[in-house]
């Protein structure tokens, strides 16, 4: 199966999440950061479709939405 996704990317609100987001990103350009992004976002995806029926994710898209964000978020 072959899916296709759009996903927008916040840094976090807090101080915290700020200082956590450079940590990881600050010496990378943004192709590298860009890359690495795509992975973790895929490999998610992948983990959320694997569970579902075509049907599953048709019928129901803002329960797939949900899990996805929910996901993404960890």
């Amino acid at each position: 199966m072959e899916a296709e996704a759009v996903a927008m990317l916040k840094v976090a609100d807090s101080l915290e999440g700020i200082a956590r987001y450079a940590e990881q990103f600050l010496n990378k350009d943004q192709d590298e950061i860009d890359e690495e992004i795509t992975e973790v976002l895929a490999a998610n995806l992948r983990a959320i479709l694997a569970k579902l029926t075509v049907e599953d994710i048709n019928n129901d898209r803002e329960s797939f939405n949900q899990q996805v964000t929910e996901i993404a978020q960890k």
